[in-house]
């Protein structure tokens, strides 16, 4: 995923946290989950769950999320919107670039 600057120079990177989430939902069913498995329950493509899991994707519509959503919360593994993102900030370095 690409680093993405603001207006005053703040640097962040955000990319899916598909694997925290598949782990959580093992845990919460003491079942594996393959990708394809989530993309098959969850009306999605495989391809499309695979680039999300890999952060091979600079975009995602709104209905590819709920569907992931829905699916989480059908095993109990409670989500919205936000969990399916890590966000991390990037320190600007020691020179001020």
């Amino acid at each position: 995923m690409p680093i993405v600057t603001s207006l005053a120079g703040e640097q962040m990177e955000i990319t899916f946290d598909l694997f925290t989430l598949k782990q959580q939902l093992q845990i919460a069913t003491g079942r594996e989950f393959s990708f394809s498995a989530i993309a098959r329950e969850s009306g999605l493509h495989r391809n499309t769950v695979e680039r999300i899991a890999l952060n091979r994707t600079d975009r995602v519509d709104l209905e590819t999320l709920a569907k992931l959503i829905f699916f989480f919360r059908r095993y109990g593994v409670t989500v919205a919107a936000g969990d399916l993102f890590k966000v991390k900030d990037i320190p600007s370095n020691e020179t001020g670039d």
